[in-house]
């Protein structure tokens, strides 16, 4: 919710006398004044509805791919608040502001105030419409096709993939396994047999797809830090390809930006087993993007900070995509360092 929309809890009213509940108003009216001249980003919520707002929009939590994000604590938020200090002293600023309610739960403010800015507008109406569509993916995922949402972000996609060209992706890219470097050899960072390929974020289960990330360490924070040894084999791409871009929200368009911002794409997995719902939009968007004969989309990590990870759809051509480069152990990170020998 906007931070313009600050208002009063609902026991404003019935706890303040006339006086007091006339300065309130303005306060809260000297507050927006204040915050204004600060041009801080619009979207407002406080402790209360911080986890709440962060699970709804995971890459907010993360403040990148376009995410502005700051936070605010009103005690030092009165020090520098020339309007607000006009209108009551320290101590009714912190007795009255009991009475200020968040502009997104309406609970009572709080000592913080965490504000956001994303790359599409209209944040809190797609709140709805992602929450609705986010349980039909849990209770009967076919029906997503239908969903008005789901059929925006299809032709978006469709729109999007006729303009791509293809392209050269720089760098080195990387896969890990679960062996150590005297266990392991070139063949096992190749494409998964369809008989043991099960559900991931951007494939059915029996339709195997490369994943690879972008640095050793976002391989290793994808494989969920594994405690044992752990090789990494690097590749290079050799032929350019049609890259479905994620990591740039500007370039998509407002459905499929807010989809990718919200937890039915970036949400982390915890779930080992079989039931991974928070995958069926991803994986629709994979086949979205497979229709349109688009080779690989690049996606932001959900594990690791300003991570990205590339999934390569065409499995029957990845050897001809990518040549392998080297392979070598992986050392977990210390003090913060992280490393591949």
């Amino acid at each position: 919710m906007a931070l313009r929309d600050i208002a009063l809890t609902e026991n404003a009213t019935a706890d303040l006398n006339e006086e007091d509940f006339d300065t309130l108003g303005w306060l809260v009216d000297a507050i927006l004044e204040d915050l204004d001249s600060r041009d801080l980003p619009s979207i407002a919520c406080c402790d209360a509805c911080y986890d709440e707002f962060t699970s709804t929009w995971p890459l907010a939590r993360l403040g990148i791919y376009g995410v502005e994000q700051t936070s605010m604590g009103f005690d030092i938020f009165y020090q520098s608040a020339g309007r607000v200090q006009g209108v009551v002293s320290k101590t009714e600023f912190e007795r009255l502001m009991e009475y200020v309610a968040c502009p997104r739960c309406f609970r009572p403010i709080g000592p913080n105030l965490y504000a956001f800015e994303f790359p599409f507008d209209g944040e809190r109406q797609l709140e709805s419409s992602l929450s609705r569509l986010s349980a039909l993916a849990r209770r009967t995922p076919f029906f997503v096709l239908a969903y008005p949402l789901a059929v925006q972000v299809r032709r978006e996609i469709s729109e999007l993939s006729s303009r791509l060209l293809p392209r050269t992706l720089p760098g080195n890219w990387y896969r890990g396994r679960l062996k150590s470097i005297e266990e392991a050899c070139s063949g096992d960072f190749g494409p998964p047999p369809k008989s043991i390929t099960q559900e991931g974020r951007y494939n059915h289960a029996g339709r195997p797809v490369v994943y690879l990330a972008d640095a050793p360490a976002t391989c290793w924070e994808e494989c969920r830090r594994p405690s044992g040894p752990f090789s990494i084999a690097r590749f290079a791409f050799k032929h350019p390809l049609r890259i479905l871009d994620l990591c740039e929200p500007d370039g998509l368009d407002q459905g499929l930006a807010a989809m990718l911002f919200s937890s039915l794409m970036s949400a982390p997995s915890e779930n080992n087993g079989w039931d991974r719902p928070e995958y069926t939009i991803t994986r629709f968007v994979a086949d979205c993007a497979r229709f349109e004969s688009v080779d690989g989309i690049l996606y932001p990590s959900t594990r690791f900070g300003n991570g990205s990870n590339l999934v390569v759809l065409d499995v029957e051509g990845f050897a001809g995509l990518a040549s392998f480069e080297e392979m070598s152990p992986f050392f977990r990170p210390t003090a913060g360092v992280f490393s591949s020998g």
